[in-house]
């Protein structure tokens, strides 16, 4: 964020993470007063405990009758609590749910007692079953970054996506994959929401 052009307050739309805008407010470096619209895009996620102190923490710095929407993939408690916390009477607007044809899905769960173990497990599937493109989720971007190296060293062709690569890192991994260039992608939860990936056929 550019600090100085936030003091003056040269700007018609602020874009920020919780933590970034929520620290600018404290430092007494942003002001509110004539905030007319605050939306939390993926608000289940910024009131999860990574970033719920500081996103109820910017609340206390929003005027009364600003308008206050919240976007999200999920309905949860969390973003029940916060509608009724902060808003009035708030209107409810849900998209509708494709239904998603499991007629030809299949799942399977491959029981591994050790960690280490994981990866030789789906080596052995790679191996012996038809993959074709596939989507590797994982919990942490350490260890996204590790499994991609090691089916890199493996020669496998695959590409990562995580949060702390540039968005144009990650548009041009993700085109590549779109693009039948990469035969597995491996990424965190920042790929896991309000995607649309057509004739992939296995997701681990």
């Amino acid at each position: 964020m550019d600090i100085d052009r936030i003091v003056e307050n040269k700007f018609h739309i602020l874009i920020g993470t919780p933590g970034r805008v929520f620290h600018i407010l404290e430092i007494k470096k942003l002001k509110l007063e004539d905030l007319n619209i605050l939306v939390l895009d993926e608000a289940d996620i910024l009131l999860n405990d990574n970033f719920k102190l500081e996103t109820y923490g910017i609340y206390k710095y929003i005027p009364n009758d600003c308008q206050h929407i919240l976007v999200s993939s999920t309905f949860s408690y969390s973003v029940l609590r916060l509608a009724m916390k902060f808003m009035n009477n708030p209107i409810k607007i849900l998209a509708k749910r494709e239904e998603v044809n499991s007629k030809y899905s299949s799942d399977f769960y491959l029981p591994v007692f050790l960690e280490e173990n994981k990866f030789y497990a789906l080596i052995n599937f790679f191996e012996n079953s038809n993959t074709h493109r596939s989507m590797i989720f994982c919990n942490t971007i350490n260890k996204a970054i590790w499994l991609y190296n090691k089916l890199q060293n493996f020669n496998y062709q695959v590409g990562v996506l995580h949060g702390k690569m540039t968005q144009s890192e990650r548009t041009s991994t993700f085109t590549k994959f779109m693009n039948f260039e990469l035969k597995y992608l491996i990424t965190t939860d920042v790929l896991s929401r309000g995607i649309d990936v057509h004739e992939v056929k296995q997701i681990f």
